[in-house]
């Protein structure tokens, strides 16, 4: 019954509006910013592959690894379809003990609606979380639906955009989760962005009692602070940098931090991104 009202909740953020395309790459767990693409054409297969070295693995609050990781992706994507594919290579050990190996592979497929309702665009879609290498983990899986506003606010170059994403569980977890997200961009010069923002998350009871505490009903999660630069050293291959600082909300969320490797975290990394 759960997994039902689970299901119809993401198909209501979904399909109330109407999305038009945009160029954003869906990214899961924590490399969920990734900048632009460098193409508006939807009509052609566009390929892109990002090799990240970040200092820590931080997801929706939870440090996972307090360390360096490595994080290599492929994404796929042609008329407002795109596929995903993100892995996690822990340099050091995480909060399992994997060390030297990869501890999670996932795969988004994801639909940016062909259409808009009064500027705001809804992209819909599935993750698949699957924990490899020593990790004690059940692999699982989320829908989810998005909503950006893209016209909020826009003078000359500087934009910011606001969005709320709903992912629902459809596996082991059976609950729900929601990003609050908003953030600013300002072209510094011609081949330079700048973007800064804002983010809150909140869990539903069953997903917090599985994630963080099994005392835990449903709260706010973490809120993180982040900042990222862009710079397109070629018309395909894009160098950026990003500085998140990650804390959680108190009471059990807090306690329940003791699973993983930290209570709060500044963390950030260097990615490239190669389009072709």
């Amino acid at each position: 019954m759960k997994k039902n009202i689970i299901i119809g909740m993401v198909a209501v953020l979904a399909t109330t509006g109407a999305m038009a395309q945009n160029d954003d790459i869906m990214v899961p767990k924590s490399q969920e910013k990734t900048g632009t693409t460098f193409t508006t054409d939807q009509s052609k297969a566009q390929f892109s592959a990002d090799l990240a070295l970040l200092t820590a693995q931080v997801w929706r609050g939870q440090v996972l690894n307090n360390d360096f990781v490595f994080q290599p992706q492929f994404t796929v994507r042609q008329y407002g379809v795109f596929f995903n594919i993100v892995a996690n290579y822990d340099l050091n050990k995480n909060y399992q003990g994997n060390s030297g190996s990869f501890s999670e592979i996932d795969f988004s497929l994801g639909y940016v609606l062909p259409f808009d309702l009064n500027d705001l665009e809804f992209e819909v879609g599935l993750v698949n979380y699957n924990y490899t290498g020593t990790m004690n983990q059940e692999s699982t899986s989320e829908l989810y639906g998005k909503a950006s506003l893209t016209t909020f606010y826009k003078e000359d170059s500087f934009s910011v955009l606001p969005s709320v994403t709903l992912y629902g569980d459809i596996a082991e977890v059976d609950g729900v989760y929601m990003l609050f997200d908003i953030h600013a961009s300002y072209p510094v010069m011609d081949k330079l962005t700048a973007e800064a923002g804002v983010s809150a998350g909140w869990g539903s009871t069953s997903y917090n009692s599985y994630y963080w505490d099994p005392s835990a009903d449903s709260a706010w999660n973490d809120y993180n602070f982040y900042s990222t630069i862009y710079y397109n050293l070629m018309d395909n291959l894009q160098l950026s940098l990003n500085l998140t600082y990650t804390m959680l909300e108190g009471g059990a969320i807090r306690d329940g931090a003791s699973v993983y490797e930290s209570d709060n975290k500044v963390w950030g990394g260097f990615n490239v991104k190669y389009v072709f």
